[in-house]
């Protein structure tokens, strides 16, 4: 992780000009049309704000949190009516049903799979009842290290690459239902090259049961 964070540090301003154009639009479309309540969103890994920007565009209260500092710092610029906090996605400091919606684009591919059931714990816990979950990851099969070479051969990250039933049964273990799943694949000459599992998801709604007598 140390070394995934000090890479996005590295090349903070060049990743974000990279891919200020990539907001995936139909996802997020479905994602705001699908928020209730107060429509407060947590941005899980929001890297340059790009996504947090186009919520809160759509009166979203936007919270995103990352990681590497130097995108929070961009982010705060790029979306200045969104809250912003240096936080773990392993470490939710928030109250139970606090979001109405999780956005997850490209940031949950790099934790370890080990890692990722506790994560997604903590997102349940911390999603309303009902609340829809966005998750955007590499399509695939296995975990590495591998240097980032848009950026030269220093710069190394940490991927977790997924099929696309394995996340789903990732995310129904946690306890959320999937309501869509599909694989993308990104248009020949995009940043973005590898076909990715996209999955919105929902946290079922608290039904009382009262006994007949």
């Amino acid at each position: 992780m140390n070394q995934t964070i000090a890479a996005y540090n590295l090349t903070a301003q060049e990743y974000a000009d990279k891919v200020k154009d990539l907001h995936p639009a139909e996802e997020g479309r479905y994602f705001v049309s699908n928020l209730g309540g107060s429509k407060r969103v947590l941005d899980l890994g929001c890297g340059s704000g790009r996504d947090a920007r186009v919520f809160s565009d759509a009166g979203c209260q936007v919270v995103g949190i990352d990681l590497s500092t130097e995108l929070i710092e961009i982010a705060r610029r790029n979306s200045s009516r969104s809250a912003f906090l240096n936080l773990d996605m392993l470490n939710l400091p928030f109250r139970e049903g606090f979001f109405d919606g999780i956005w997850s684009c490209a940031s949950l591919l790099h934790l370890p799979k080990k890692s990722l059931p506790d994560c997604l714990s903590q997102c349940c816990h911390v999603l309303k009842d009902g609340g829809i979950f966005y998750v955007g990851v590499k399509e695939g099969t296995g975990e590495e290290s591998k240097p980032d070479l848009r950026y030269g051969p220093s710069v190394a990250k940490f991927y977790s690459y997924f099929q696309q039933g394995e996340m789903e049964s990732f995310l129904t273990d946690a306890g959320f239902g999937i309501e869509k799943s599909y694989v993308y694949r990104w248009p020949a000459g995009s940043y973005v090259q590898h076909p990715e599992v996209r999955i919105f998801a929902r946290k079922p709604r608290t039904q009382t049961l009262k006994s007949l007598r």
